[in-house]
């Protein structure tokens, strides 16, 4: 409880502090809507805000100069060089470019490839054994998640190297690191690029991912470093596709095991209200490219600026922030809730206990990935 007060009290926001995470609406309803953060910066609280903020084209995606991920380092840094060739840090004619080309190549794999989704959920599902005890989301969630987007994508990575590529790329939405961590993340976005390089040399067959991307390729791109921007998408897409899937698996099965709702009842609008109501992915970065005035507060050109989905999404009667919204949509929401649903799905076919006596949340600054939460399959297809 003290640690909530301070935080509240001197309203320097850590939003990588578990405490913070946990407890993070209740503390925010004592901030002013445009709070700073202990890391630099400011985190807007207020939905009119936030979503005003989508449309200011003076919110950048764009890291400022100062930034060891601006353009002008992309010789010089891996993620510099990532950075520069996926959506999430991009504006204007490059960023509309490669957002439309990657969406058209994703949307074409994804045509024919629920199937497998849910044949992954079974074969999963399938290995439990009764009486046993699983981490939700470590174990189980992960598990799938990752099986899921390592057939998506065609890749052979195991799981370890995995979750060592997607937390490398999460870390780039987050504040300057030390410079031994930023070392460290650019050793494995390296290995990440290299392997996924490595991946797509290879032979495809016809409707893989990558074939869409190098039929879709857009005359611009054709000159650049174009294996590159696929494999740096592809991995865009692999941590999207693990990181906050997996977390959410977990809320959405803990809401529903505290609801009085039959396994029937679970539906794809119940996914979304449950993903709404305990988003994952709790912010989003922008940078300030001239002087604003936002709630009062004069933010100067360079200024990180967080939006605050969580609170968007706890304040808004209809919009759902959960995924972003307009030009700043996930590209990949359509297959994540796919995911989601066909895995809790599956699982509410079996009895099982859920106990989250020990649950806490990853240091992740700006989002909430579940941690601790354990599941006892008691009986298998009820």
């Amino acid at each position: 409880m003290s640690d909530q007060n301070t935080s509240a009290h001197s309203e320097f926001l850590n939003l990588s502090d578990p405490k913070l995470i946990a407890n993070f609406l209740e503390i925010s309803k004592n901030l002013r809507p445009v709070c700073p953060l202990s890391t630099g910066g400011y985190l807007l609280l207020d939905h009119k805000d936030i979503r005003e903020a989508f449309y200011n084209r003076s919110l950048c995606n764009q890291p400022s100069r100062f930034s060891v991920l601006s353009k002008r380092n992309q010789s010089k840094y891996v993620a510099a060089s990532i950075a520069a060739n996926i959506p999430p840090f991009l504006d204007s004619d490059r960023h509309t470019l490669i957002r439309r080309w990657l969406a058209i190549s994703y949307a074409n794999r994804l045509k024919s490839f629920n199937e497998k989704i849910e044949s992954i959920a079974d074969e999963i599902l399938s290995s439990m054994v009764v009486g046993s005890e699983y981490l939700l989301v470590e174990n189980m969630a992960r598990r799938y998640s990752v099986e899921v987007m390592r057939t998506f994508l065609e890749i052979e990575f195991d799981d370890q190297q995995i979750k060592s590529y997607t937390s490398a790329l999460f870390r780039l939405f987050a504040p300057a690191q030390s410079a031994i961590e930023f070392e460290k993340t650019e050793i494995a976005l390296n290995d990440a690029r290299q392997a996924i390089l490595n991946t797509i040399g290879e032979e495809k067959y016809n409707g893989s991912l990558v074939t869409y991307m190098r039929e879709n390729c857009p005359a611009a791109l054709s000159g650049e470093r174009y294996e590159e921007i696929i494999a740096d998408n592809m991995l865009l897409l692999l941590a999207d596709g693990v990181e906050n899937v997996e977390a959410a698996i977990g809320s959405v099965l803990i809401q529903w095991y505290e609801s009085d709702l039959r396994p029937s009842e679970l539906t794809d609008s119940f996914v979304r209200k449950s993903i709404k109501r305990d988003t994952p992915g709790q912010t989003v970065p922008r940078i300030c490219s001239e002087t604003l005035r936002i709630a009062g507060e004069k933010i100067n050109p360079g200024t990180p600026v967080f939006l605050s989905l969580s609170s968007a999404n706890a304040l808004a009667e209809k919009e759902d922030y959960s995924f972003g919204i307009g030009r700043h949509k996930c590209i990949g929401e359509k297959l994540a809730i796919s995911m989601i649903y066909e895995f809790c799905r599956r699982l509410l076919q079996h009895d099982f206990t859920i106990d989250t006596s020990e649950i806490h949340y990853q240091a992740q600054f700006g989002h909430k990935w579940i941690r601790g939460v354990r599941i006892k399959i008691v009986s298998l297809l009820k």
